[in-house]
């Protein structure tokens, strides 16, 4: 019954197949289209999280209640533009710390949507634009970016 299923390899074109494995299109294929001529640029996008973890560093500074209440070495990956930063007590650096207990990865947008309080932690993950990586109870520290 299985092999009776397989009838419709009978009604193909051979000689286009041939083409198809020898890498030529086949005679009938439609010509491709030609790129334009005039694409703009694409528009230059501008990090938003440099800002918002020089924000961070100054605010830690100013308040070390802030710092306690993160308790933790904390990795952020940010996307689009790509960047590291480490925050570390009241420290924050750029860079990478292999050694963090939290790995958060998020693109620059919902970092600085994070900063400016227009959406929060526990909604960015559950619509999967927020990964967690280690010890996820520091996912729910993350007010201390609000206003950063």
């Amino acid at each position: 019954m299985a092999s009776q299923k397989l009838d419709f390899l009978t009604k193909i074109d051979r000689k286009a197949m041939e083409a198809a494995a020898a890498g030529v299109t086949a005679p009938s294929a439609a010509p491709a289209a030609a790129p334009a001529a005039s694409a703009a640029p694409a528009p230059t996008v501008s990090a938003k999280a440099p800002e918002v973890f020089k924000a961070l560093a100054e605010r830690l500074a100013a308040n070390p209640a802030l710092a306690a209440e993160l308790g933790a070495v904390v990795q952020f990956n940010v996307t689009g533009p790509d960047g590291q930063w480490v925050v570390d007590g009241s420290k924050v650096t750029s860079g990478r710390n292999s050694a963090a207990a939290a790995f958060l990865t998020l693109s620059d947008e919902d970092l600085a949507a994070l900063a400016a309080g227009t959406a929060d932690a526990k909604a960015l993950f559950q619509h999967g634009r927020l990964r967690v990586d280690g010890d996820v109870r520091v996912a729910h520290r993350l007010g201390l970016l609000k206003n950063a």
